[in-house]
């Protein structure tokens, strides 16, 4: 686009203003439903990591979650809370504000990345990516994190005037998205090899060049992270623990086979309207490359792949209501117009929208969900297919062939009209309650936690009733003497309720698998400094509350039992 030109000034001037009003405006809404919806596990546990760190236990050796790398990125983030004097009553929601400025300064550098080669089209991007949270979790996670960091780094890379700085800018964006899903190492081999390709093949030295600049900046990410980790732990630590930290009991172990055999199953199978909507797709691609004039029919392809990404959208909010699944339809239009594109804009297509499915693969080899978790990655591929339906719009009302064509590019924009109005009515009629996967509408979210980690947090009267019955029951472990506790329960929450020291191997516990005893076992035989002082063991799992007192062999502790949880203390910790 010639940002000379007096007209595309003020398309620019425009469009620069649609922005600012529409990130005003999400922003409002986000901040508006960031209090409904209590998530007592996965959220809660994200805030677990960082906050035991800062306690002064050790990453790796102390801390066995397989995710535990992305709470380096929060640690710094939790210690700048703290330092401004946030407390941990309340922590939950502020962090949910937290997230939101993330999102916020993500869509900005989104769109001031892609403004200058389709206003349109960052602004469409724009539109897709920010009221998005992965799994209703508003929360800085692996999840939400990785997929801004990935996307940004990738647009990064094909940033028109990409100079030295944003190609090592991109792979220190890039080393902080691995530590969200480590799997991204595969990701940067194959990116190495395409570069050595395409030097050999091109005799052109400058992709070989970028690539070690891109290293460069990787590289000084890592080595901050080693140095962090490595002057508190030594190798002989990390050795112990890290066959535990890969043996972790929830994940499903294929072989690679197996899970790319499940990933297509998934992406074609796994829903009707995916098979159906894939086969339209491909015929539609097929098709356009046997035109011999699709310059003049390319209005058709787009109207085409506009029609099939309606009805899918619509078939997976009517049946599924899921947010997540959202992105693959999306997927589908973002082909159909890089296809009819003239320019296309091989960089974007390249570092985002493919690195965006391959990122999807990955996430399903380190994620015991599979749709889920290959949709919910799928953002930044649905990201770059925004902006490919935005660009190929304009430049299909641009040439100004006639109504066909407006028809057409009218089409693209109503589909992304219609998506965001489905956002809309999530945003309006649900608000993201993340609890067992299951979406409570807003009538039922009016009970308000007044106490604790969650407070300011509005949920329904049954999630409000357990929250409010557990943290009073634990009341006497938070009053108790000694620093480390054990919460045998699924509430990670529990564990931001006062400032003792987390005395398991991670919040996260899996209380219901049966490999936890061993785990346990296991974990204060290397680590015997973290026997717990207090401990709570909730009557629904699976293990006897005698039994795990058995882990220490004393008869120190006192008992107590309540309708919900059985409390051992130490006698000599009683307060």
């Amino acid at each position: 686009m010639d940002v000379g030109n007096r007209n595309s000034k003020k398309y620019v001037r425009i469009t620069d203003a649609v922005f600012a009003l529409l990130l005003a405006v999400l922003t409002a809404i986000l901040i508006w439903r960031a209090p409904y919806g209590l998530d007592r596990c996965d959220e809660c546990f994200y805030l677990t990591v960082p906050y035991r760190f800062l306690q002064g236990d050790l990453p790796i050796a102390q801390e066995w979650h397989v995710s535990q790398l992305s709470g380096l990125l929060l640690t710094p983030i939790l210690w700048v809370y703290q330092r401004l004097g946030g407390p941990t009553e309340g922590i939950v929601l502020n962090f949910r504000y937290i997230y939101i400025g993330f999102q916020c300064a993500a869509a900005l550098a989104i769109y001031l990345l892609l403004r200058k080669k389709s206003p349109l089209g960052a602004l469409l991007a724009v539109l897709l990516f920010l009221p998005f949270s992965p799994y209703y979790i508003m929360a800085l996670s692996y999840n939400s994190m990785g997929i801004g960091l990935l996307l940004i780094a990738g647009l990064v890379l094909a940033f028109k005037d990409s100079s030295p700085l944003c190609q090592c800018t991109a792979g220190l964006l890039f080393a902080m998205a691995v530590l969200c899903c480590p799997y991204l190492l595969i990701l940067y081999f194959g990116w190495g090899v395409y570069a050595v390709l395409r030097t050999v093949i091109g005799k052109n030295r400058a992709w070989l060049y970028g690539f070690l600049r891109f290293t460069a900046g990787a590289a000084a990410a890592a080595l901050i992270v080693l140095a962090v980790i490595l002057s508190r732990v030594t190798i002989h630590d990390i050795g112990k623990a890290l066959p535990w930290i890969m043996d972790e009991p929830e994940h499903n172990y294929l072989t690679a086979a197996e899970l790319t055999v499940k990933y297509l199953f998934h992406v074609l199978f796994s829903r009707k309207i995916a098979l159906a909507a894939s086969v339209a797709a491909a015929a539609v691609l097929a098709a356009g490359t046997l035109d011999k004039k699709i310059g003049e029919h390319k209005w058709l392809y787009v109207l085409a792949g506009a029609g099939i990404t309606a009805v899918y959208l619509t078939v997976v909010y009517l049946r599924y209501r899921y947010i997540n699944f959202f992105m693959l339809p999306m997927c589908i239009l973002g082909a159909v117009c890089y296809f009819a594109d003239s320019s296309r804009d091989r960089a974007v297509f390249r570092y985002v929208y493919v690195t965006g499915w391959v990122y999807s693969y990955l996430m399903v080899l380190s994620s015991n969900n599979f749709y889920e978790a290959l949709t919910a990655s799928l953002t930044v591929s649905a990201a770059a297919s925004a902006y490919f339906a935005g660009k190929t719009a304009h430049q299909l009302f641009a040439e100004r062939t006639g109504k066909n064509t407006a028809a057409a590019a009218s089409a693209v924009c109503c589909t992304l009209l219609a998506f965001s109005c489905l956002f809309a009515c999530k945003l309006k009629d649900t608000h993201g309650s993340y609890i067992e996967f299951a979406i409570f509408p807003r009538e039922l979210l009016h009970y308000t936690v007044d106490r604790g980690p969650a407070k300011g947090i509005v949920t329904y009267d049954n999630e409000w009733a357990r929250y409010t019955e557990r943290y009073d029951t634990a009341e006497t472990l938070r009053q108790a003497e000694g620093e480390n506790v054990l919460y045998l329960t699924h509430d990670c929450w529990m564990y931001l309720a006062d400032g003792k020291r987390n005395a398991a191997f991670s919040a996260w516990l899996a209380v219901t698998h049966e490999s936890l005893y061993e785990r346990l076992t296991a974990y204060y035989a290397l680590r015997p400094e973290k026997q717990p002082d207090a401990v709570y063991v909730e009557k629904d799992i699976l293990m006897e509350p005698e039994k795990i007192l058995a882990l220490w062999n004393t008869d120190e502790f006192t008992r107590e039992e309540n309708d919900t949880a059985v409390i051992f203390i130490r006698q000599k910790n009683i307060a």
